[in-house]
């Protein structure tokens, strides 16, 4: 069975799309015969998007949830990620920029991890050398103290989320971002092979122009889904630029 296509019928199709950018297309109808199953592929995309995007959807609660029964069980924040007057005068190569509230109830900083990366990537830490007033500026010499503290801080950083870790596995968090992650890729996949998708037949181009129009309104289309659609339409309706 054959279905008519008519430049009028293009324009039409292409509506939803609202203010895209789209072609000028010719006014003249010009009757184009086409198979009606042309676009079975391209339906099945559709439908397969939708189903993907639920499945994603559906990994909120459960995520949220496990979330939460990590939370309740992390090990509190060591002593030894807090930043205090230890470390005023030692020149660690990373400031601590967390902020929080002391077991004291004082507010004050705290080593977050990319804080310590910083240290781990960094030297070993160094002082001014004790030498004469006549060398300015002086020389730097090891510092055993505070390359201690940076060791001290690294290793009670790797140790505490060890054990961060050891709780997420156990109630359940790690599994549930796995999941999440791999629902994701999935339909990253469908969303890729649709967007590329060029359709054939106006039936297509119609489910094609209310899917990037609803994905728009919803800010869940890449920056290139209207410009991408717009050349399919072109592509359809043979103008060219």
């Amino acid at each position: 069975m054959n279905a008519p296509v008519t430049r009028r019928a293009l324009l039409g199709a292409t509506a939803a799309v609202g203010a895209m950018s789209l072609p000028v297309l010719a006014e003249a109808a010009i009757p184009v015969s086409v198979p009606a199953n042309l676009d079975a592929e391209l339906f099945a995309l559709l439908d397969r998007w939708r189903e993907a995007r639920a499945a994603w959807d559906a990994t909120d609660v459960p995520l949220c949830e496990a979330q939460d029964r990590a939370r309740a069980d992390y090990p509190p924040m060591p002593d030894a990620l807090w930043s205090g007057s230890r470390d005023l005068h030692i020149h660690l190569g990373a400031e601590a920029t967390g902020r929080g509230v002391l077991p004291s109830g004082r507010v004050g900083s705290y080593f977050l991890p990319g804080d310590v990366e910083k240290l781990r990537a960094g030297p070993p830490v160094t002082r001014w050398a004790t030498v004469g007033d006549d060398v300015d500026p002086p020389p730097r010499e090891p510092d055993p103290r505070g390359e201690a503290r940076r060791q001290e801080i690294i290793a009670t950083h790797d140790h505490w989320w060890a054990k961060r870790k050891a709780v997420e596995d156990a109630v359940g968090y790690t599994a549930a971002i796995e999941q999440a992650e791999a629902l994701a890729e999935a339909w990253d996949a469908v969303d890729d092979t649709l967007r590329l998708h060029q359709p054939h037949t106006v039936a297509g181009l119609a489910r094609k122009a209310a899917w990037v129009a609803d994905c728009l309104s919803q800010e869940i289309g890449r920056d290139d889904l209207a410009a991408g659609f717009a050349r399919q339409v072109a592509a359809f309706s043979g103008v060219t630029s």
